[in-house]
């Protein structure tokens, strides 16, 4: 394998991390609405680790291409 589909591989990983990430945030959410009290630092961490993983996906994929 070269290295440009290691990159390509990586960048898929980093997808799938970040399709879990927003779960987490929705999921857990979801659940803390329902207990009355929303932890909105925990919201927006999980939030942020997805767009950033999403972000650095796509600048891996713009790479290989």
């Amino acid at each position: 394998m070269n290295k440009d589909q290691w990159l390509r591989d990586f960048a898929d990983l980093l997808i799938n991390l970040s399709a879990g990430w927003f779960g987490a945030a929705f999921i857990v959410s979801s659940f803390t609405e329902s207990l009355g009290n929303i932890n909105i630092g925990l919201l927006i961490l999980n939030g942020g680790f997805g767009i950033l993983f999403l972000l650095v996906a796509h600048m891996l994929r713009i790479k290989t291409l």
